[in-house]
């Protein structure tokens, strides 16, 4: 789930919806390809000022964000694309791609074996990509020269990059594990600084940063604060079910089994909690609200 525009723009297996942010009516809606066949997973689209660019289970599209007509599309692959957007648009499937923005023309494609259909990070001039070989890829986001690359686990999720350093968490040995590795060399700064989680502890989405901390959420139902100099933890907060991505506009925004939590981002204390029908599984701060995608509804709440 995403905003931009006004609008409120969400995903199920089957479609993507965009949504006037002040009642909730329906703007347009694009079907995903060949929905019967293949699901999707949610947060493969990112929407800009003209364009939303949507992973389509096979293809990478782009629609006009005014009325959701299609621009262009590529790719015919059996995989999710969850674009990242900057000067192009990039995205990998075990190879990693760069497109005009514009028209969809491809700019370079780079081979990458490994490289998962999860979104990369951009950074300083950099595609940096997740792998399923725990491999974090680092391309040259004009030309597509390889720049480095750096083992760091077994298998990795997304990554999340600020200030020159890149966050990735994932899984090795059975245990979960964070790592910060340095944009410029990919030098590992530190890695894995929490005590042992009591079950697996995957890091399977992408973490969030916000000033000197790193959010992460883990499939054992926790949220650690970790600060951003060394990985050690602040604070951890625990559910009784996996947690969806955490979003922080303000507040730290994290999806439960059975509603929304706010917590203090300082301290991890609960601010608010807020129902919901069924398990979230995206959230979309705006200015005054909060939008929850649970199941195939989707909810918005008054800001705390």
């Amino acid at each position: 789930m995403r905003t931009a525009n006004g609008r409120i723009y969400a995903s199920t297996p089957f479609a993507i919806y965009a949504l006037d942010s002040t009642d909730g009516s329906e703007d347009w809606s694009v079907e995903l390809y060949e929905p019967s066949d293949v699901t999707c997973f949610e947060g493969a689209f990112a929407p800009t000022t003209d364009s939303v660019y949507l992973g389509d289970c096979r293809r990478l599209r782009a629609v006009g964000a005014e009325r959701g007509r299609d621009r262009w599309s590529v790719g015919d692959r059996a995989s999710v694309y969850a674009p990242a957007v900057g000067d192009g648009v990039y995205y990998a499937d075990g190879t990693v791609h760069a497109l005009d923005a514009g028209d969809g023309s491809v700019r370079w494609s780079v081979e990458a074996d490994g490289a998962a259909a999860w979104r990369p990070a951009l950074v300083d001039g950099m595609v940096v990509a997740g792998s399923t070989d725990g491999r974090l890829r680092a391309f040259d986001a004009g030309s597509g020269a390889r720049r480095w690359t750096t083992e760091v686990g077994a298998r990795t999720a997304a990554p999340t990059a600020a200030d020159g350093t890149v966050y990735v968490g994932g899984s090795a040995d059975d245990e979960g594990f964070v790592a910060a590795v340095n944009a410029a060399d990919g030098r590992t700064v530190w890695r894995s600084a929490t005590p042992p989680v009591e079950s697996a502890g995957f890091v399977g989405t992408a973490s969030t940063v916000v000033s000197d901390t790193v959010f992460v959420p883990f499939d054992d139902g926790t949220v650690r604060a970790l600060r951003r100099d060394d990985g050690s933890e602040r604070w951890r907060y625990g559910a009784e079910t996996p947690l969806s991505w955490p979003a922080s506009d303000g507040g730290l925004f994290v999806g439960t089994g059975d509603g929304l939590v706010v917590l203090d981002p300082a301290e991890g204390s609960e601010r608010r909690r807020y129902e919901t029908r069924y398990p979230v599984d995206a959230i979309a701060p705006t200015d005054d609200a909060v939008a929850v995608g649970a199941g195939d509804e989707v909810q918005v709440f008054d800001r705390p």
